[in-house]
């Protein structure tokens, strides 16, 4: 019948043939246009829907579009930079915490910067010239500028443009701080862990990595150095906080997570834990961190995001 159907009409309009249509006066029943079998009543049909009344056996339910809908709190922190990871690290350390968990949730909900800080401009002793200094020794090992492999000229140009792009304008001031970063390279290049890279086997400075902690979550960053000494793995951190030779133990226990996340990424990697270590700028001290100090930090690594991640009263 169908195919009787589509030839008079390929005839029709050919010019073949002349055809008549008829329209019926009322519409054919649904059953006949869309035939099926006695069995496969639609459930909008049922008489009981019909008459606006509740279906025998069939529990309620909300509609799918007013059900609610499933949210993950921490979903925005599924990848995450090692310089988050380090404000989360400080939170247990910062006074009041609240602050530490604000800096943090900033820092990830709002890809927020780092808070503004003023320009050098002061003592050479002042707080944000140290900073500076800190800073600009940290470049300098970066790049591997130390006074006993690098032309003096080279390294005195190299420490102008890091003091330069940090905001010292001042010529006397500038000076100042380029001695200042020289006499702490000719510390750390003094130092038994120079000594240790000096005769490692592998030494990787500056190396990115991305590590996937619990098949969830996605942190990124750069190892600031990683070298292996023939037997084992060794990670290497530069940090420029002011503190004293007594005060770098109690403040590197603020870097534990940090660290726990670089060594778990190197893990992944060569399948052994790396030794860690802390070098202290001002001090010129190396603070060696054990795995039982960083373990039960990365352990608490997405109940401390989550907690971190609940807003507050006054954000």
């Amino acid at each position: 019948m169908r195919r009787a159907v589509v030839v008079a009409v390929l005839l029709c309009a050919a010019g073949f043939v002349q055809a008549q249509v008829r329209v019926p006066q009322t519409p054919p029943d649904f059953a006949a246009m869309l035939p099926r079998s006695t069995g496969a009543a639609l459930g909008w049909e049922h008489p009981a829907l019909a008459a606006g009344q509740p279906v025998e056996g069939v529990g309620e339910a909300l509609p799918p579009l007013l059900a609610e809908v499933p949210t993950e709190p921490d979903a925005p922190a599924r990848t995450l930079s090692a310089t988050q990871i380090a404000k989360l690290g400080r939170i247990a350390f910062t006074d009041p915490q609240k602050l530490g968990r604000r800096a943090f949730r900033h820092a990830v909900l709002h890809d927020a910067p780092d808070a503004l800080r003023p320009l050098p401009d002061g003592a050479p002793d002042s707080s944000i010239v140290k900073r500076t200094i800190g800073e600009t020794v940290h470049r300098a090992l970066r790049a591997w500028l130390l006074p006993d492999v690098t032309d003096p000229a080279l390294l005195d140009e190299r420490l102008q443009a890091y003091v330069w792009g940090l905001g010292v304008t001042d010529p006397v001031l500038a000076g100042q701080v380029v001695e200042q970063a020289r006499r702490l390279l000719a510390k750390f290049a003094r130092s038994d862990i120079r000594r240790e890279l000096d005769s490692a086997k592998q030494v990787y400075h500056e190396l990115p990595f991305v590590y996937h902690h619990s098949g969830t979550r996605a942190i990124y960053g750069v190892i600031d150095t990683l070298y292996f000494d023939g037997k084992h793995w060794h990670i290497l951190d530069y940090k420029t906080a002011l503190v004293s030779w007594n005060g770098a133990k109690e403040n590197a226990r603020r870097y534990y997570l940090q660290l726990g996340v670089y060594a778990a990424a190197v893990y992944q990697q060569v399948e052994q834990v790396p030794e860690t270590v802390l070098y202290y700028i001002h001090p010129g001290r190396a603070i060696r961190i054990q795995q039982q100090d960083w373990q039960p930090a990365l352990d608490r690594l997405g109940e401390d995001v989550r907690a971190a991640l609940q807003m507050e009263p006054d954000d």
